[in-house]
């Protein structure tokens, strides 16, 4: 285990442990802070950042991945949740013409596309663990429904085993041999899908909540 990791789950458990933790790692919040949070002051973000770390440190857990990309996305959630309601706010009391959009809901969808453009390069960047980029999937995507259905009961089997997901979040190696023999398939089927299997594990295993929404659901229920 790392050491940042280790004293993550250390300061889980200890006051503090996690006081030292916040203190030492203040530029990487400073810098969360700087970064979003429209309708905010820079010290309610820091401060709202602050919060945010201490919570991704009591939900750390090791087949989450690395510490600080797990904590990254619990500090920008957050921040874009308490902009939302400080922009919806603020859109309610500013006088608007009859048909004219709410001030509140045009800053949602742009949070909301902020959010999604920085999962995505969250996304590529843990598809880099794995020797895959975002720019490759449409390729690697199957043609045929039923072979997309087969690689998303794949990359399910690996998030749902703790084992499996276990050692795929620390290496970035698809366990093939044993997908293959737990679905009666031969690793060459497996090995052909690898980087759209890999790609869809990383999206179950990791956080990607913005993504994983245009997952095939109809096709995986087959």
């Amino acid at each position: 285990m790392e050491e940042l990791e280790a004293r993550v789950l250390a300061a889980g458990r200890d006051r503090q442990a996690m006081e030292e933790l916040v203190r030492d790692y203040l530029p990487f919040l400073k810098k969360q802070a700087a970064q979003g949070g429209p309708g905010l002051d820079y010290d309610d973000r820091l401060s709202l950042s602050m919060v945010a770390f201490a919570e991704a440190v009591r939900r750390y857990a090791p087949p989450r991945g690395a510490f600080l990309p797990f904590a990254e996305v619990c500090i920008r959630n957050r921040l874009l949740d308490e902009s939302r309601r400080e922009l919806r706010h603020a859109g309610n009391v500013v006088p608007l013409r009859e048909g004219e959009r709410a001030v509140g809901d045009v800053w949602d969808r742009e949070l909301e596309r902020q959010a999604l453009a920085q999962e995505i390069q969250q996304f590529d960047r843990d598809l880099a663990l794995c020797g895959v980029t975002f720019a490759e999937l449409p390729q690697a995507c199957p043609r045929q429904r039923r072979a997309r259905t087969q690689c998303l009961r794949l990359a399910a089997c690996v998030a749902a085993d703790e084992a499996l997901r276990a050692g795929f979040r620390r290496t970035g190696r698809l366990p093939q041999g044993e997908l293959a023999r737990r679905f009666g398939l031969s690793v060459k089927t497996v090995e052909k899908h690898r980087k759209y299997i890999a790609a869809l594990a990383v999206l179950l295993t990791g956080d990607h909540p913005g993504i994983r929404a245009f997952l095939p659901k109809g096709e995986a229920a087959e």
